[in-house]
């Protein structure tokens, strides 16, 4: 059998990884051929969003629930402030979380930390808007309030009498302006009572070269984020974090009422928030589910537009949907905005790989998961039954289990909740017994509706690679949770290890393109280490570049070194990489940028790659050698080749374990892929031919684009 030797495939690399893809666009062709399982022209495709800065800066919203329900979750939620500032600007809080979690190895404080809070207060659709103080006071109270929803908009005082109407807060209640709520005066009782500022800054700043202490700073963010009970009980959660996150000038999503404010002056808005640099870190907390619509009939409380014929009652006939459960009944498609507004309109204000989206919500105790979901986690709490809505209605002779808890209305508009707590005794979702035994000695039960409509969008998000944890809010200490949302913030504090492994070729390259695709405004042929011409033109006329891929030579490899040139290079031998920031992962590799090539805040970083698929002693098996595709003379060597015969239907008698000059394969040096050699089509598999052009290895002529 002749020893292999190796032609160029092509002139350059540029056609090698040319010749991969169009590889890949005839490969279902291939794969309708009699051939044998392995196709060897088959390729593997793979493509992941990087975060290539270190990320010293985040910018932390919370988006906090300030209805009337909202009083001991504040306090819950301030309890935890201190630990979620610490962590994230002290690098020995952050040491002492990895060594608990070693994947977070490598992790780095942050350097900026910026934090405001937003209310889930958005008003009600303008209802209640037009209409005048002295007219409604002249209507006896049941029907004053189908006119206008208390607290939205409309203030009630004396003898629940209107004294004041603010069309303005209707519309668009807090319109997501970071801290434009009035904070209490004092947070905590006793010695650990904190005495708040009259007025807030439009958000707060911390930097580690700066001269504010940590606990001072955490003093100032607990303050913020105890917004009271006084905002509007349908809560918008959704519409307002878009608001918040959304410049006025954005065309990526159209508002009825008022406008993204993220780049107007405080208090119309949140300019100076949010960096493009910045890890954008949000985190909800609410114990209901999101009501954002733009139909003012919502909150209509005798509307008799929004009813069901099929749909349990209250009253009997033709009675109206319950006022309070509406914001579940009529989900997406009918009255609310879908969710899908919310997905594309969080991530057209913030790339993936730069977003965090985390809770504290209603969903069961026993369900969600600790640390960040993936999409099928989230499913997994969206089909438990108890994130079904559900409502308190007696139905036949069977009541409900709700309607056995003494001191439960039955009559009530209100939904079976999704997690509950008796607020004085500690039980947490345990028996209707002992939920029994706490409003029968008269404690409160705390509720938490499912938050099913927020949770979708956390699917949407984490189906996008977005990094989600949510956790119930039905519990009196918040410390489990705040840590696996810390964790997942700290994930996502460090550079990108790749998923996989990357085989380059006879000069070094590996077969991929990193893209970068800039912040509007930039362009490809102004930043060095890039092609001028842009890869991608978006129709926002957003430019995609090409970065140009630098090879380390041997000596740069041994010494530990970055290659010359500016550009990007495939990293598995730096200390950096693999000492440092990707020890603890399987694959020990990442993507970095060479010294003089700057990454651009604000920037999408993705790697795009073809590679021959691998498999051990096999066609495509990546190999250094022909060493590395030949088989060994011993009992396991003889065994592979047996099989490799078989699976190929090659002719043993031509092939010897252990012998170089008779192994069916040999290491192909352009693409450093193990590939069969021959002298003449007859010592190739079926349908394969023996090309000279290629070294006189056999290819599937179906799959040899030139």
């Amino acid at each position: 059998m002749q020893t292999m030797k190796s032609q160029s495939l092509a002139a350059s690399r540029g056609q090698a990884l040319s010749l991969l893809i169009a590889l890949v666009l005839v490969a279902p062709s291939c794969a309708k051929r009699d051939l044998r399982p392995l196709n060897p022209c088959t390729v593997s495709a793979s493509s992941e969003e990087l975060n290539v800065l270190p990320a010293e800066d985040i910018d932390l919203l919370f988006v906090v629930d300030n209805s009337g329900s909202m009083a001991e979750e504040q306090a819950a939620l301030q309890a935890q402030i201190g630990v979620i500032v610490r962590t994230l600007i002290d690098q020995n809080e952050i040491d002492a979380l990895i060594a608990a979690n070693p994947d977070l190895e490598g992790a780095q404080a942050v350097k900026r930390l910026r934090v405001g809070t937003i209310s889930s207060d958005f008003g009600v659709a303008g209802f209640g808007a037009d209409r005048e103080i002295a007219a409604l006071n002249s209507m006896p109270l049941e029907e004053r309030i189908t006119h206008v929803v208390p607290n939205c908009g409309a203030y009630f005082g004396v003898d629940n009498l209107v004294e004041r109407l603010e069309p303005v807060r209707a519309n668009a209640g807090d319109r997501g302006v970071i801290n434009l709520v009035p904070v209490s005066a004092t947070i905590g009782d006793g010695e650990d009572a904190i005495a708040c500022p009259a007025s807030f800054p439009s958000f707060l700043s911390f930097d580690v070269e700066g001269s504010q202490s940590v606990e001072d700073f955490a003093d100032d963010v607990s303050c913020t984020t105890v917004l009271g009970t006084s905002g509007c009980g349908f809560e918008m959660q959704l519409e307002s974090l878009l608001a918040a996150i959304t410049p006025s000038t954005s065309t990526a999503v159209e508002f009825k009422f008022g406008g993204g404010v993220a780049d107007l002056p405080y208090p119309d808005g949140n300019a100076g928030f949010f960096r493009d640099e910045a890890i954008l870190a949000i985190i909800m907390i609410t114990d209901e589910d999101d009501c954002s619509t733009d139909n003012p009939e919502i909150f209509k409380r005798n509307s008799t537009e929004l009813t069901d014929p099929d749909a349990p009652r209250i009253s009997a006939e033709g009675a109206p949907y319950r006022f309070n459960t509406r914001c579940t009944r009529f989900d997406d498609g009918e009255q609310l905005y879908p969710v899908e507004r919310y997905i594309n309109g969080i991530l057209a204000a913030k790339p993936a790989n730069r977003l965090i989206f985390a809770g504290i919500v209603g969903v069961p105790r026993d369900i969600a998961n600790s640390g960040a979901q993936s999409v099928q986690e989230i499913d997994a709490i969206l089909a438990s039954p108890e994130m079904e809505v559900r409502d308190f209605v007696v139905e036949g002779t069977n009541p409900p289990i709700w309607a056995q808890i003494p001191g439960t209305n039955v009559g009530s508009d209100s939904q079976v909740p999704a997690c509950w707590r008796c607020l004085q005794n500690g039980v947490e979702d345990d028996s209707v017994e002992d939920l029994m035994d706490c409003t029968g000695a008269g404690y409160d039960l705390q509720y938490a509706v499912p938050a099913s409509r927020i949770l979708r969008v956390a699917r949407g998000l984490a189906a996008r690679n977005v990094i989600t944890v949510f956790e119930t809010i039905c519990t009196d200490d918040f410390s489990a949770a705040i840590e696996n949302i810390l964790i997942a913030i700290i994930s996502a504090t460090k550079p990108s290890c790749l998923n996989r492994a990357l085989n380059p070729d006879a000069t070094g390259a590996v077969p991929c393109n990193v893209l970068e695709r800039l912040p509007e405004g930039m362009h490809c042929d102004d930043l060095e280490g890039r092609e001028p011409r842009p890869f991608k033109i978006d129709e926002d006329g957003r430019e995609t570049c090409r970065l140009i891929q630098q090879v380390p030579t041997a000596d740069d490899r041994a010494a530990g070194n970055a290659p010359a040139g500016l550009g990007w290079f495939y990293d598995d031998y730096t200390d950096e990489t693999v000492v440092e920031q990707c020890a603890s992962k399987t694959v020990k590799a990442t993507v970095r940028f060479t010294p003089g090539t700057v990454p651009t805040p604000g920037a999408t970083v993705r790697i795009d790659c073809l590679q021959p698929a691998t498999a051990e002693k096999d066609i495509n098996t990546p190999c250094a050698s022909d060493a590395t595709c030949h088989f060994d003379g011993d009992e396991e060597g003889q065994r592979a080749l047996d099989e490799f015969v078989v699976r190929w239907n090659l002719d043993a008698s031509r092939f010897t374990a252990g012998n170089p000059a008779a192994q069916p394969m040999s290491c192909e040096p352009t693409t450093n892929t193990c590939q069969i050699g021959c002298d003449g089509d007859a010592d190739c598999p079926g349908g394969m031919v023996c090309s000279a052009e290629f070294g006189n290895f056999c290819v599937d002529p179906t799959c040899s684009v030139r």
